[in-house]
Order: structure tokens, then C-alpha cells, then sequence
């Protein structure tokens, strides 16, 4: 339920501040006081575009927030926690326009795309006017004021499940599809693998031939290399660092034997002598291993350039060549499988269709008795709103009929296959059509009426806004409106833009919109009637400029009877 409306430098207001109650709000005033400005207000909280000519005159921005009470809705709370907005007992939406155009939106606080604002006003609000949001006029509001009147839940519940199950089984059917369209691959896939497989590549072998290529090409050179250095370290002269070592080493003794000065100078030599040993037994066993080898040379050259050639044939590292055997025999294998996985999605597909059509032909049913009784009961509505012609109607367009391509239809969707359109005709000789084109605005208020009375008990929008319902009514018609409205206060909150005084004295509230306006300025103001307030207003709309005493005298009784 809407509680609270705030605007601030919005056209021809200044700053306003009004709170809302429970049942049926009524605002009256002259013509051009205004009235117009709060329905524009709230139509810029439901995510309607903002131009800039909004902002009021030598002001940098306008900004409008609305409170809704949330106690009674908890469709709309699961909607703000899934949007990750949890509320508790409010929701504030808020919306600034600045005076170059630009526009931000705030739910609760938080910054909100006004896609996401459009989706929350939807559920916590409706206009229903000439120019004005309304959902009425488009096809899916008109689908769920149908399924309400319903009242199938577990159908609707049922055909969006196996939607959802149909849809995710032409995802993947859809997939498997492109895939078959690389079947004509097998065949190389099949030659590669085989060419990798003629290779034997053994894992590790490539490093271990390219060292030992490394080896046998510089073996020649290594060989002379460490001959050279085993000769400087040992030669058969005795002139080899070793006996020049040994000899250092007994001349140090004998002189550490006079001085401890010498100690570390003979342990440092002694452990020269251990390391030289050791790297001249490392050299000699390295040369043991150099082998001149022409033949295997030229075999393990053959041995890589027959995987360099194998690797750059696939384009791939030389090193890669066992993992890209690998993932091309994953590949065929799922190539080889994927003509039993189609069969058996086929199959799939064929038994999820039929249960979704099911699904939907109930649901479509069910609709289709609804939609006989609801006919009935707008036909003879609208008689009662001065249009004793007036004819509804509910027609259905659907194509239950599947796809044989792997493709959706669609005519088809998580809400069944049907097709729903209101149509109308109010006047005698003029076929029916459909609910978006009434040309008349005071027509079109009136059905929505008519509409949103049948269906109120079981729709779940908590705030709806009439915008001058009684345009181009008046007498009994305008008594008629005003009590189906007042009815339709008992169900949902409703605030009532109206010319009639009919109208106006069934209100449990009554704003008055007035324009006050200066060389300087103008503004309009909207504020609560006192009941002495009430009556004189009553009166006004009665007489006109001049207020007469019998026209409070009747405004009066108008109150009283109510």
C-alpha cells in the first residue's frame, strides 16, 4: 500500500508531502490546478522516461519518493530478496532527474536501473488513465489478469517447469547439432592420430634424444677438451699439480711441527688435495662416457626431424605432440558417440514436448472456461457504465505445434502457447477490436474499471490510480463508477483523479489540488479536506464558481447518505 509521497521542484510544485490511508482517495480541483502532476509523479516512480523540461524553473534537479507498506505483500518482499533488496516492513523508491536530463533511480537506498524499477512498480502499483501507464493495454497484463480470474496456479506452475525442461533439451540439442556438423572431420582426426600413433613417441623420449644429440655432436670437442685438462692435472713427468701438492704438503708439516701458526694452512691444503682428487675423478669419468659415434649420431638426428616434421605438419610444439594425441583421440571418440547421444536427446526432446504441450492444453482449457465466464460479466459491467452496447470479448490465437527443426517455436513460452487479446465494442454496428485501439480515453478508463472491479479479488497490485474515470459520464453512470470504485476500495487502495462530485463524496480521503500563482511564480499545492473543507468543495463541483446554499445544502446531504 502506498503511504507516502514526497516531490520537490517537479513543474509547478515546489516541495509536497502527502500520506495515504487504506480504501478509496479522491483529488479534485479546477481545471489547470494541476491534478495531473501527482499522477506524473507517480508514473516517474514506475520507471516512465524523464525529460528535462520536468525539473521545475531555476531549479538543478526534481526529485519524487514514494513509501509502500509491505506487511501484506509477500509476493513483493520474495521479489526484493531474489533482487537481493531485502525489505521488512517498507520499500522506498526514489528518482531524481537533474536539469541536463539525466535520471537515477534508488530502491531502498540502493542505486537501480529503472528496468528493475519498472519491474517492482508493476507490482506495487497501477495507472489507469488517457495518457498514462497501463498495463491493461498490453497483451501479458492482459494474460494475467486472465490467469487470476482463473485461479490455476499449479497449471501455470506445471507449464513453466516443463518449459524450462523443454527449453534446456533444445540447448543441448542445439549443441550436439553443431558437433555433428564437424563429423566429416573423423576422418582426418582418424589419420592424424593414426601418424602420431606410426611415431611412437614415448613419453620423456624427446628430451632424452635431444640430449644425447647435444652430446654426440660436441663429443669430439669435449673429448680433446678433457684430455687437455687430465694432462695439466696428471702427466707422467711427476711434474703434475699432485706431486707439486704432496711435496707442498710435507714441507708445511715439518714446519707446523715448530709453529701452530701453520695449522689451518696445512688443513686448507689437505683438503685441496681430497677436492682435486675428486674433480680429477669426475673428469675421467666423464670422459669415459664421449664416445665418437657417427652412426647413432645420424640415427638420433633422424629420430628428431622425424617429430620436428610430425610437429610442425599439426602446427604444434615438439613437445606437445602426446597430449594433442590425446585430446584428437577424446575428440573422436566423442565424434564416433554423438549419433547414439542425438538418438537418445531426440527421444528426449520428443517426450518433453509432449509433456509441455499437455501441460498447456490444460492450462488453455482452463483459461478458455474463464475467459467465457468473465466475457459475460464485462458485457453486463459495462452496460451499467453508460455503454449499453458494449460488448467484451476474449480471443485466443495459439500454435501448439512443435518444432521438427531443433528450434523452439515461438508461439510457445514458460506461460503455454496461448495468445490473449481483449477486444471491445461499445458502440452499435462497430466490430469488435482490440482493447489498445479505443479511441476514447473516457472509454477506455471506464473498461479498465469494469476490468480491475471483476478481477480485483484476485489480483495482488495493492495500489491502483484512476485517472478521470468519469470523462465524458455524468447522473446515474457517474453514481455507477463511483460505487464500483468505492467497491474495489475494499480489495485494493485506490486513488481517484475525478471531476464528479458523485464521485468525490464516496472518497474516505479528499485532496484538494490548487494552483496559486504570482508575477514571479506558480505553483500548485495539494493538501487533506477538513469535513467543513469537504463540503464546500462538494458544493463548488456542484455550482460551479458560486457557492450557493443549496449547493451545500446538497453537497451536504451527498456526504450524509454515503
Amino acid at each position: 500500500m502506498l503511504t507516502h509521497l514526497f516531490i520537490r521542484h517537479l513543474a509547478v510544485v515546489e516541495q509536497l508531502e502527502l500520506c495515504f490511508q487504506e480504501g478509496m482517495t479522491v483529488l479534485t480541483g479546477e481545471t489547470g490546478a494541476g491534478k495531473s502532476i501527482l499522477i506524473d509523479a507517480l508514473s516517474l516512480t514506475l520507471g516512465e522516461r524523464a525529460e528535462s523540461s520536468i525539473v521545475r524553473h531555476n531549479c538543478p534537479y526534481a526529485e519524487i519518493s514514494v513509501t509502500y507498506e509491505l506487511n501484506e505483500l509477500p509476493l513483493v518482499l520474495a521479489w526484493l530478496k531474489e533482487e537481493g533488496l531485502e525489505a521488512e516492513e517498507e520499500c522506498i523508491i526514489r528518482r531524481v532527474i537533474t536539469k541536463d536530463g539525466r535520471s537515477r533511480a534508488y530502491i531502498n537506498g540502493r542505486m537501480a536501473p529503472l528496468t528493475q524499477i519498472r519491474e517492482l512498480g508493476e507490482r506495487l502499483l497501477n495507472i489507469h488513465g488517457q495518457h498514462q501507464h497501463q498495463s491493461l493495454l498490453k497483451s501479458e497484463y492482459q494474460r494475467l489478469l486472465l490467469d487470476a480470474y482463473a485461479n490455476h496456479p499449479e497449471l501455470s506452475a506445471n507449464v513453466k517447469r516443463d518449459f524450462l525442461h523443454l527449453q534446456r533439451l533444445h540447448k543441448e540439442y542445439k549443441e550436439f547439432l553443431k558437433t555433428k556438423e564437424q563429423m566429416d572431420k573423423l576422418a582426418l582426426l582418424q589419420y592424424q592420430i593414426q601418424e602420431m600413433q606410426e611415431l611412437n613417441l614415448q613419453e620423456n623420449e624427446l628430451s632424452t634424444l635431444e640430449a644425447e644429440y647435444k652430446q654426440l655432436t660436441h663429443a669430439e670437442q669435449w673429448l680433446t677438451l678433457s684430455e687437455t685438462a687430465l694432462s695439466t692435472l696428471k702427466n707422467e713427468s711427476g711434474q703434475d699439480i699432485f706431486s707439486a701438492l704432496y711435496s707442498t704438503i710435507n714441507q708445511v708439516a715439518q714446519l707446523k711441527m715448530h709453529t701452530l701458526k701453520l695449522n689451518n694452512c696445512h688443513e686448507l691444503l689437505t683438503s685441496a688435495l681430497i677436492q682435486l682428487e675428486e674433480a680429477l675423478n669426475d673428469l675421467e669419468n666423464f670422459k669415459d662416457t664421449l664416445e665418437l659415434d657417427p652412426h647413432r649420431l645420424s640415427s638420433v638426428d633422424a629420430r628428431l626431424n622425424q617429430i620436428h616434421t610430425l610437429a610442425r605438419k599439426h602446427r604444434i610444439q615438439s613437445h606437445s605432440i602426446l597430449e594433442h594425441q590425446k585430446t584428437l583421440t577424446e575428440e573422436v571418440e566423442k565424434l564416433v558417440n554423438i549419433q547414439t547421444t542425438l538418438e537418445i536427446l531426440q527421444e528426449k526432446l520428443k517426450l518433453a514436448e509432449e509433456t509441455y504441450q499437455h501441460s498447456a492444453i490444460l492450462l488453455s482449457q482452463s483459461r478458455k472456461k474463464a475467459a467465457l465466464q468473465l466475457e459475460k460479466l464485462l458485457t453486463e459491467s459495462l452496460k451499467t457504465l453508460e455503454m449499453p452496447n458494449g460488448r467484451f470479448k476474449i480471443e485466443f490465437t495459439n500454435d501448439p505445434v512443435s518444432s521438427t527443426d531443433g528450434s523452439i517455436p515461438q508461439a510457445i513460452s514458460a506461460h503455454g502457447f496461448d495468445g490473449i487479446e481483449f477486444l471491445v465494442s461499445t458502440n452499435p454496428g462497430i466490430p469488435l477490436q482490440p482493447l489498445r485501439k479505443i479511441a476514447s480515453g473516457g472509454e477506455l478508463s471506464r473498461i479498465s474499471l469494469a476490468i480491475q472491479v471483476i478481477t480485483a479479488q484476485k489480483m495482488t497490485t495493492p495500489t491502483l490510480i484512476f485517472d478521470e474515470v468519469d470523462t465524458g459520464i455524468s447522473g446515474k453512470t457517474a453514481e455507477t463508477v463511483g460505487k464500483l470504485l468505492k467497491k474495489l476500495a475494499k480489495e485494493a487502495q485506490i486513488l481517484c483523479v475525478t471531476h464528479l462530485p458523485q464521485i468525490a463524496a464516496l472518497g474516505h480521503q479528499h485532496y484538494k489540488v490548487e494552483k496559486n500563482q504570482s508575477e514571479e511564480s506558480t505553483t500548485t499545492q495539494i493538501y487533506p479536506l477538513s469535513e467543513k473543507e469537504r463540503v464546500l468543495e462538494i458544493a463548488r463541483m456542484l455550482g460551479g464558481a458560486t457557492i450557493t446554499a443549496q449547493a451545500v445544502t446538497y453537497a451536504k446531504e451527498m456526504l450524509e447518505t454515503i
